[in-house]
């Protein structure tokens, strides 16, 4: 391997890292795709190979949940960017923040009301349910459903009357 592709390779892995760790929490898989390839820094195919490599080497975590695996920066994966990030020049870094802050704004309606289902063990899924107002959880549920399809159904039901059910939960504690 030459040196030019291995200093290719490590700054991909860099930009992943770099991304996860400025998460607050886990992030859909298709939103860090989305938000890479936005900024033009690598092509699909490469993305996609350095994402399994970090899983692979346990940098990244991954958690499968029914719209689509959670990407989750691991704490050996958050040692390598924040020790190398000066290693990603400062110009690929702007455009990755830029760009954070556009899809954020985006997304904001979809990151208010969160609803996955996950199987946590074999044959055994949670819902798990987020009502969130800016940077605050308001509700931050863990459901577990006697089956995939019940998982599915609780994720539904929440994201389509999310108010309804704020409301039911705080009315019955304040009792």
């Amino acid at each position: 391997m030459d040196l030019d592709n291995f200093t290719e390779i490590a700054l991909n892995k860099l930009i992943v890292l770099y991304l996860l760790n400025r998460q607050e929490t886990f992030t859909q898989k298709n939103r860090l795709v989305y938000t890479l390839l936005e900024c033009g820094l690598m092509n699909y195919f490469t993305l996609l190979e350095t994402i399994d490599e970090l899983i692979c080497d346990k940098m990244i975590i991954s958690r499968d949940t029914s719209p689509g695996p959670l990407l989750g920066i691991s704490k050996k994966g958050s040692n390598a960017a924040s020790h190398f990030f000066t290693s990603i020049p400062k110009g690929i870094r702007k455009r990755i923040n830029e760009q954070m802050l556009i899809i954020r704004e985006k997304d904001e309606f979809d990151e208010m009301v969160i609803a996955n289902a996950v199987e946590t063990d074999i044959d055994v899924f949670e819902s798990q349910l987020v009502l969130r107002e800016r940077d605050t959880d308001l509700i931050n549920l863990r459901i577990l459903a006697g089956s995939r399809d019940e998982a599915l159904r609780i994720c539904k039901k929440f994201k389509e009357n999310h108010e309804d059910a704020y409301k039911h939960i705080i009315s019955y504690f304040l009792k």
